[in-house]
């Protein structure tokens, strides 16, 4: 267990963004809240964090390939439970990745083994040196594409009850590693602040388009309004002419001899 624990006092929590700049500045997933008193009174985690900040927008305008881990460490399937354990320690990570490779020594991803599954192994009293990565690992993977929002990231995680989610190319190649982390160091205040302001040039642009919009559409109206109008009146013109010209057609049909038509007419 860790002994030097980083604790949070709950009087001392002016904002939700000194919460996320400690876990930041410590690269911690759990921050203690204590009373005045010294008493456990909550756990803040990154997913409660993630939640409470509610930034949907900023997620959804950020890709997995900027916050994705390249560096992460792998292994095959014919290690041991107890080699990866040794990896682990090493390398201070939570997961080693189990990848195959083809001829052309490129990795594609096909299991995870974490710390959780290490654990969960242990407590059924088997034997970590006697079983393979192959036996113990989650298979299998979903993935993401480097193009992915941040925001599926998130849902998938949820959905799936994972934290940590691997990034493939189209072709299935490895690429990197994105986790419940990474996308709590997405939302640092600054870059939100930045996010606010371009969605806020976003939100006036399209107003802007929409009064434009409006604009045209009432010149277009107004044209076909006046259009429309000289129409009618081109219509009333003619069937007063033709009313007229009926009138005449009666009055010529009226007449009995050639001679009455003439005193009509003049």
């Amino acid at each position: 267990m860790t002994q030097k624990l980083i604790t949070i006092i709950a009087s001392e929590i002016e904002d939700i963004f000194k919460v996320v700049n400690c876990f930041r500045q410590h690269k911690i997933r759990h921050l203690p809240v204590l009373s005045n008193t010294g008493e456990l009174v909550g756990l803040i985690t990154v997913a409660s964090l993630r939640n409470s900040l509610k930034s949907v927008d900023l997620l959804k305008h950020r890709q997995v390939k900027e916050v994705m881990t390249t560096d992460v460490i792998h292994g095959t399937p014919d290690l041991s439970i107890f080699t990866l354990v040794e990896k682990m320690v090493k390398y201070r990570v939570s997961c080693i990745v189990i990848i195959r490779t083809d001829p052309q020594q490129r990795l594609y991803p096909i299991g995870i083994v974490t710390q959780r599954d290490i654990v969960q192994f242990q407590a059924l009293g088997m034997n970590i040196k006697q079983f393979k990565a192959s036996e113990v690992m989650s298979t299998p993977l979903q993935s993401l594409t480097p193009f992915d929002s941040l925001w599926k990231a998130h849902q998938q995680m949820q959905r799936l009850r994972v934290q940590r989610l691997v990034v493939c190319g189209s072709d299935g190649q490895w690429l990197g590693l994105v986790t419940q982390t990474s996308l709590l160091e997405n939302l640092n205040p600054v870059d939100m602040h930045g996010m606010i302001q371009i969605l806020q040039q976003e939100v006036d642009r399209l107003q802007t388009e929409k009064i434009e919009m409006l604009h045209r559409n009432n010149n277009h109206l107004e044209q076909q309004v006046e259009s429309l109008q000289e129409s009618v009146n081109r219509l009333d013109q003619h069937n007063q002419e033709m009313a007229t010209i009926n009138q005449m057609i009666d009055f010529l049909q009226a007449c009995e001899k050639i001679e009455d038509t003439k005193k009509m007419l003049a």
